[in-house]
């Protein structure tokens, strides 16, 4: 049988060479190396961070690119690059995208579309919108998953402009819209309207490799007097880690609490925030980016993973949090908080919102808690594991 061609396009991790340790980078690679395991399935993964033509990776083919190459394919496709750079300039009045950057990614992804060759085009997120504008002749079925709703959280830079691109999916034909969790359809519906392409829900999972529950690695106790909360993911407004330092700051208990920062970050805010925690007398760790062994360390020595998102698509790190025995705290007006079969009462503490307030009060109840089980807090996400959610994308493919 003739295998189904399928170029997925995204970021490549830090650990492969790319330039990401986000959580959206980590699903869009876990996504299109399980798929690609799949009898009758070829995909190649074209990165706009990897400065090499072509490898293989695990596997998979990665396509990347080299300035000597994308200049050689503007010489060889005048006409097409000519277009392009026009498509930029529109782009960037309208929609705020950065002018170079935009012609390179348009660039790049028409030659990645016409050297492979695919079927079937798997996009994420709202980096669609250069694929409206490649050349007309592309006749490739086109599946889009979404991870996040932007258009309306002033915490990301921008939003407006997301905001308009949002609406632009909402009324633009693909074969398959895919959205993360229900409630992220559901808010989507209320925001912008009925998308005019058929949708559904396959949830993301978590890396049972590395994310799992080992009574022998369960050290939480490193500072016995103190609870111990960690935050993973990349390190700015909309995650909340100042929210948080700001919670425990208002406490007469402060003291009791030592602070986990975990993930990417500009140095400035970096910066900003170690002089507020220091100022509050609050305990904060800055441990940076970590490898994921590091980072699911880190996770079992905590009492809890705290990260109060002002949006979130779905939140790999709850999931990745929970398989290593470790609680969350998330606000509940985030989608993943809704979602069936997910988080409850077993694995979870739920937070009104993500203000300082709500936290602070979570803060207040959690020196009073008993401990819990940290086994059987792993086990409840068990069934969130790459191969299952891979097949649902299996079945959707075929159905194409």
């Amino acid at each position: 049988m003739k295998n189904i061609r399928i170029l997925s396009f995204g970021s490549l991790l830090k650990e492969y060479g790319g330039n990401l340790t986000t959580g959206l980078a980590l699903v869009m690679w876990k996504l299109a190396y399980h798929i690609n395991k799949k009898d009758g399935i070829k995909v190649s993964f074209a990165v706009t961070d990897y400065y090499y033509e072509k490898s293989e990776i695990d596997g998979l083919d990665v396509i990347g690119w080299t300035k000597s190459g994308l200049i050689k394919y503007i010489l060889q496709n005048i006409i097409i690059a000519t277009k392009y750079f026009f498509v930029s300039i529109y782009l960037f009045i309208i929609y705020r995208e950065k002018l170079i950057r935009t012609f390179i990614y348009l660039i790049f992804f028409d030659k990645s579309i016409r050297e492979s060759k695919p079927d079937i085009l798997h996009v994420h997120g709202t980096n669609y919108i250069y694929f409206l504008y490649l050349d007309h002749k592309f006749k490739n079925k086109i599946i889009l998953t979404i991870h996040g709703m932007n258009g309306f959280d002033c915490d990301i830079k921008n939003y407006r402009s997301q905001r308009k691109i949002e609406e632009l999916i909402t009324v633009t034909e693909f074969n398959k819209v895919i959205f993360v969790t229900s409630d992220l359809r559901k808010q989507w519906i209320e925001k912008y309207g009925k998308l005019i392409s058929d949708s559904c829900i396959i949830v993301n999972a978590f890396d049972n490799h590395y994310y799992n529950y080992c009574e022998d690695e369960g050290i939480k106790n490193v500072i016995k007097d103190k609870i111990i909360l960690s935050s993973v993911g990349r390190v700015y407004p909309l995650k909340g880690q100042e929210r948080v330092i700001n919670a425990i700051s208002l406490l007469k208990e402060k003291n009791n609490f030592e602070y986990w920062i975990i993930g990417d970050s500009d140095i400035r805010y970096t910066t900003n925030l170690k002089a507020i925690a220091k100022s509050f007398g609050v305990e904060v760790i800055f441990f940076g980016p970590l490898k994921p062994s590091q980072v699911a360390k880190r996770l079992k020595q905590s009492d809890y993973m705290i990260l109060p998102s002002s949006s979130e698509g779905f939140g790999i790190a709850y999931l990745e949090s929970i398989a290593c025995g470790t609680k969350v705290i998330i606000p509940n007006i985030l989608p993943l908080s809704k979602e069936n079969n997910i988080l409850n009462t077993i694995n979870s503490i739920f937070i009104k919102d993500s203000s300082i307030e709500a936290i602070a009060e979570c803060l207040m109840e959690l020196i009073s808690l008993p401990s819990y089980n940290r086994y059987v807090v792993s086990q409840s996400v068990t069934h969130l594991n790459w191969e299952n959610i891979s097949e649902d994308y299996y079945q959707l493919i075929k159905s194409l």
